[in-house]
């Protein structure tokens, strides 16, 4: 029974390699699922792959623009506390250190990370 089982379980491992080089080569659900056919499975397994692994693909997506949403947070808010702390202890005729670079880095970052999240709504 576990043989079966087993079996079953990585017979499918060389198609789902063929979808996801196909999908990394930008083909579509279509050219995808004839592929898998011409390889061998029947259009419903081939169905359920594509679409399986497009759920994947999304939901890889918005955890990709999260990240980029917290670390640009994150670089944000180490520019501004960066700022604050040279203007709080520089002395009052020498300037301080500004860390532009940090917040404005953090901000794209944040930004780029919420448009993609956005563009992702279908979660």
């Amino acid at each position: 029974m576990q043989e079966e089982l087993k079996e079953k379980s990585n017979r499918n491992i060389p198609a789902e390699f063929v979808a996801k080089m196909l999908m990394e080569q930008g083909k579509s659900a279509y050219e995808i699922m004839n592929t898998l056919m011409d390889v061998g499975l029947d259009s419903a397994s081939a169905r359920e792959m594509v679409e399986e692994l497009e759920e994947r693909h999304v939901y890889a997506k918005f955890l990709r623009a999260r990240r980029n949403m917290l670390i640009g947070a994150i670089c944000c808010v180490f520019g501004c506390v960066i700022a604050a702390y040279n203007h709080a202890t520089a002395a009052s005729d020498k300037g301080f250190i500004l860390a532009w670079g940090a917040i404005i880095l953090g901000c794209l970052l944040f930004f780029k990370g919420q448009l993609a999240a956005v563009k992702n709504e279908g979660l």
